[in-house]
C-alpha cells in the first residue's frame, strides 16, 4: 500500500531471507500430501530473498518507484533466515515476480 500511495516502505530487521512460495504451489503441495499420506511437508523454492528484492518486485510489479525506505528494527519472534526441515520437500519453480504480479 505504501509504494502505491508514494509513501516511504518500512523494512524491518537486516538482510533478512525468506523463501516465498507462490500460493497455487502451495496447494498443489497439500493436494498431492493429502492425496499420497506423505506427511509433514516442506513446500519451498530453494531460494532465499530478501525483503529490498520483495521490494524491488513490488516496484517493478506497479510500475512506480519507491519514495524511501524506513530501517526499523526486527520485530519480536522473526527469524534472520530461511531454514528448511529435514521433511519432505515439494521444490517449486514459479518466479516471486510472477507471485507479485498475480496478487
Amino acid at each position: 500500500a505504501a509504494v502505491r500511495a508514494g509513501e516511504p516502505v518500512t523494512i524491518y530487521g537486516e538482510g533478512k531471507t525468506r523463501d516465498y512460495v507462490y500460493i497455487g504451489d502451495v496447494v498443489d503441495a497439500n493436494v498431492e500430501a493429502l492425496t499420497h499420506g506423505t506427511g509433514i511437508v516442506n513446500v519451498n523454492t530453494g531460494v532465499a530473498t530478501t525483503d529490498d528484492q520483495v521490494l524491488g518486485h513490488v516496484c517493478r510489479a506497479l510500475e512506480t518507484p519507491v519514495t524511501g525506505i524506513i530501517r526499523a528494527e526486527k520485530r519480536p519472534g522473526e527469524v534472520d533466515h530461511v531454514k528448511w526441515g529435514p521433511y519432505v520437500d515439494y521444490r517449486f519453480a514459479a518466479a516471486i515476480s510472477f507471485g507479485v504480479r498475480d496478487a
